[in-house]
């Protein structure tokens, strides 16, 4: 794309953008400096056609007029911050607009405080025209992301974080090698950024379309360590004739196979049921985290075989603590913990599968991440090559197809309500309300997860067979 082309194809775009349209005729009209910077800019330059929504403005003179113009579109006052990262930002139509004050200083100057020059190209409303003074389009046209100055990290260390989601979310762009070298020089600043904001941008990648590639950079960068510095014990952990990976190395396998869900829970979960958005983020969050209680429980068998017994309950604490660290909220760790907790549940015992009564208690304690951890077994077993594996996948995928099932049943009954009642429980056993009614009625529930039980008259059945 042409310096010209790339020119008229953002001026296209501003003319019939509900925002930035009236913005930049009020500009022309009124002889404004302001200026469209950033993902927006990116996006349009590299034909994305869903351009993200949020923009950022570079404001020149008069700033006073030109913030209060739009001050008046949003119906709200900006909220204005005390760092100069960003100056104002507000919501305008639904859409959040960022803008920064140029003050006296040079436009170059701003966009050399800009993460990335790929993120530093200018487009002037008024003039309906492109500024790249560093070279902004050229490293799009390269598919490289590389800051504009050697401190660009230190700057904000979260920017650490962003070049590895813009590349997880934008397939065409990579860090430069310059930028790959400095991002491993300052790896150890992202330990002051806010938690907060490490979780979103993490998020954004495990959200995007091959989460594995963004997790693989941050752990080549060493950037992964600083985050889950208990990754660090994981390493070169060996395993048993079940794995050919080492802990860690069997972790981001265990992430790569759950990049694609659909394909992974092909005839297991239904498609309208994959997991999206906040649970999707939590299940590949729970394949980073559900082998970190190995290390702490490994132990050698007489026969030479490695053992990680009870290394699930060991990793849900760690899982809790991390939870605790990253200020995930309350109904997120809940959630990752239980993946992280029964995710060996769904196995496939040498006896053979699972009985209903076994999968139903564990659609119990599920509850509503039963999708996501069928995939996480699915995930798992895939990231293994040891003994068996075919037979073990396919009896695995199976057991999954019946766990599902079963929480549907048990769904369908808990709508319909319990197959009978205290007073029911007491009338046929003939005995005054007491323990023994609850564990009668504890009793009729494991039954009818087991199959046995299905209406109410074989629960009285059952119980005056019982009082017999």
């Amino acid at each position: 794309m042409t310096f010209e082309e790339a020119t008229g194809r953002l001026a296209a775009r501003a003319a019939r953008d509900p925002l930035l349209a009236p913005l930049a005729r009020a500009a022309r009209d009124r002889g404004w400096r302001v200026w469209l910077v950033g993902g927006f800019v990116r996006d349009l330059l590299l034909g994305r056609t869903r351009a993200g929504r949020d923009v950022d403005l570079v404001v020149g003179e008069p700033r006073r007029e030109i913030l209060a113009w739009l001050a008046e579109r949003s119906g709200h006052a900006p909220v204005t911050f005390a760092k100069r990262v960003v100056d104002h930002r507000m919501t305008i139509a639904g859409r959040e607009l960022d803008a920064v004050e140029l003050d006296e200083r040079p436009l170059i100057e701003e966009l050399a405080r800009r993460d990335f020059k790929a993120n530093a190209v200018a487009f002037d409303l008024a003039a309906a025209a492109l500024e790249d003074p560093l070279g902004g389009v050229a490293d799009l046209a390269a598919g490289a992301l590389d800051p504009p100055r050697d401190d660009a990290f230190a700057d904000d260390p979260l920017r650490l974080l962003r070049g590895p989601r813009i590349a997880a979310e934008i397939p065409a762009l990579a860090l430069a090698p310059r930028a790959r070298a400095l991002a491993a020089r300052d790896a150890a600043l992202l330990a002051g950024a806010a938690p907060e904001r490490v979780v979103a941008e993490i998020d954004r990648m495990l959200l995007a379309p091959r989460p594995s590639r963004a997790v693989a950079e941050l752990d080549a960068l060493g950037l992964a360590e600083v985050v889950l510095p208990e990754i660090a014990a994981a390493r070169g952990v060996a395993q048993n004739r079940h794995h050919h990976l080492d802990v860690w190395g069997h972790t981001l396998a265990a992430l790569a196979a759950a990049d694609r869900p659909r394909l992974l829970g092909r005839g297991v979960v239904p498609p309208e049921r994959l997991p999206e958005g906040e649970r999707l983020a939590t299940l590949r969050w729970a394949l980073l985290l559900h082998d970190l209680g190995k290390p702490a429980t490994r132990a050698v068998r007489p026969n030479g075989e490695a053992s990680f017994f009870r290394h699930e309950v060991v990793g849900a604490e760690i899982a809790e603590r991390i939870a605790k660290r990253l200020c995930f909220g309350r109904a997120r760790a809940a959630a990752l913990t239980t993946l992280v907790r029964l995710h060996l549940r769904l196995v496939v015992p040498a006896e053979g599968l699972l009985s209903r009564r076994a999968l139903g208690r564990i659609a119990r304690e599920a509850g509503d991440a039963a999708e996501p951890l069928a995939l996480h077994a699915l995930a798992d077993q895939a990231a293994s090559r040891g003994v068996g594996r075919r037979a073990v996948r396919a009896a695995l995928r199976e057991t999954c197809r019946r766990f599902l099932a079963v929480r549907d049943e048990l769904a369908a009954a808990r709508a319909a309500g319990p197959l009978v009642d205290g007073r029911a429980v007491m009338r046929a056993l003939g005995v005054a309300e007491g323990p023994e009614v609850g564990a009668a009625l504890r009793e009729i529930e494991e039954l009818r997860l087991a199959g046995r039980l299905k209406t109410a008259d074989d629960a009285l059945a059952y119980l005056a067979a019982r009082r017999r």
